[in-house]
């Protein structure tokens, strides 16, 4: 991401860094196919 972001790529930076999150979560918590969504997919406006 940072490397990216020092060429100007933006975009592309925070494609990487979410990306790379969502690799180093996976580890940690790791997909079963017995998982259920325990939040709401609703959004909040924190009013």
């Amino acid at each position: 991401m940072v490397e990216q972001f020092k060429t100007g790529n933006f975009k592309q930076g925070l494609i990487d860094g979410i990306l790379s999150a969502g690799q180093e979560l996976k580890k940690h918590f790791p997909y079963t196919s017995d998982d259920i969504n325990e939040l709401s997919n609703e959004i909040s406006k924190g009013e």
